[in-house]
């Protein structure tokens, strides 16, 4: 360490410290810090190596401490907001359907198998009204994801469709048995994957639901929601692949509030 009277320098009071730090635009520094000598024969107010590592120490600790709930944040807003964005998207197509071909309860009634079903009635009464999209068609569920989707049916398929802003949308016709035993198409549910492919494809963390039938509304998860209370939707929510965690982020306004499940799914 330099001698601070060997190199003559003067000792170190705050007021004398405050006009050569801002003369010589260096940093504030604690009274204390070490003086080292410049060519030109000034001194200049220093830390120690020593301090600089306790500092950068500190920094690191506040920073592992703070990142992972700074990076959890900010995931549950990118979340809600692409959610929030697809509901718009195709509540928006299903208004100018509407404006165009009438009530939706006068719209063509899904009748052909549930693949062909769904492809006619999204490229009729969807599409149209959907800007900048990609149509990747009618896949299975395994065909799409590969080994990258969290569910036990991957045979099942859907009308897969990605929107400009990663966000991708499933269409598939839900099925219902008539009274002569035959299947036929019921409620569109689409399901909205705010990731497109990428991890960890969970219901409730980037994989969320809506439904809808001729003659109502695009809801939010499913009918069987619509009237439950907020708590319920939590513990509904806490199930695993449960519509509820779709409804429970509308609800509040498009957020993931910090009861929201979000660890546990």
């Amino acid at each position: 360490m330099l001698n601070r009277e060997a190199l003559n320098c003067p000792p170190l009071r705050k007021d004398s410290l405050i006009v050569n730090v801002s003369r010589n635009r260096a940093f504030t520094l604690a009274e204390g810090a070490t003086r080292v000598a410049v060519p030109n024969g000034q001194c200049r107010a220093a830390f120690t190596l020593a301090e600089v590592l306790i500092t950068l120490g500190i920094i690191g600790v506040v920073a592992a401490m703070t990142m992972p709930s700074l990076i959890t944040n900010h995931q549950k807003k990118v979340t809600a907001k692409r959610l929030a964005s697809a509901y718009s998207i195709c509540a928006n197509a299903l208004e100018h359907a509407k404006a165009e071909y009438g009530d939706s309860s006068s719209w063509d009634k899904p009748s052909e198998t549930i693949s062909e079903s769904t492809k006619t009635y999204v490229k009729k009464y969807f599409l149209p009204y959907i800007n900048d999209y990609t149509d990747n068609g009618w896949r299975t569920y395994k065909n799409y994801y590969g080994d990258k989707i969290n569910t036990t049916d991957l045979t099942s398929g859907g009308y897969f469709i990605s929107l400009n802003n990663g966000v991708l949308l499933t269409f598939a016709f839900d099925a219902e048995t008539t009274s002569d035993g035959s299947i036929r198409p019921k409620t569109l549910m689409i399901t909205v994957d705010i990731n497109n492919i990428h991890a960890p494809n969970k219901t409730g963390r980037d994989r969320f639901s809506m439904t809808f039938v001729s003659n109502e509304k695009l809801i939010v998860g499913n009918s069987n929601l619509v009237g439950n209370s907020r708590s319920e939707l939590i513990n509904k929510c806490s199930q695993k692949n449960s519509p509820a965690c779709s409804r429970l982020i509308m609800i509040d306004g498009w957020e993931i509030k910090d009861d929201y499940p979000w660890k546990s799914l």
